[in-house]
């Protein structure tokens, strides 16, 4: 009987440990590093690129470097071990015109980008949330759409 206590507690403690290591992980490595940044972010833009809403502004990007640079931004921002490297926000998307309605069009394909991928709920808020404030820089001011709930709401 004292094994069994022994063995018992021995696994309970194991299982606290590795609980509070995987609690400690970065946003980056929940999300799966370096490899699911980069896929990520490639299928969030070809999907954006083939979509209605993002058809316009996509016909005039280089989408090789924007995979390159969105998937560096998702692994700055998650505390992987990059560093961003591209221009800002409100720069990378001057003269772009992007309204309210395409920029939660972009948020959506993010969340089923990230749905299909089997991404969990807390990550994928924590990455949303981390994205949320760029929206401002983003949609151009004067098109966006009166009453639309917020993107990431």
């Amino acid at each position: 009987m004292m094994r069994f206590l022994s063995c018992t507690i021995l696994v309970l403690g194991l299982t606290a440990c590795a609980n509070r290591l995987r609690t400690d992980a970065t946003l980056y490595e929940r999300l799966g590093g370096e490899s699911a940044m980069a896929e990520i972010a490639a299928a969030t833009v070809d999907t954006l690129a083939a979509s209605p809403d993002g058809r316009r502004t996509m016909d005039r990007v280089n989408l090789p470097r924007l995979k390159k640079k969105i998937a560096q931004q998702f692994c700055a921002l998650t505390a992987g071990p990059c560093r961003y490297t591209g221009d800002d926000m409100k720069l990378a998307h001057a003269g772009l015109k992007i309204s309210e309605r395409e920029f939660n069009a972009i948020v959506e394909i993010l969340r089923d980008v990230l749905n299909r991928r089997g991404v969990a709920e807390r990550e994928k808020n924590e990455l949303l949330q981390l994205l949320a404030p760029m929206q401002r820089d983003i949609v151009a001011a004067g098109h966006g759409m009166q009453g639309a709930r917020p993107c990431c709401a």
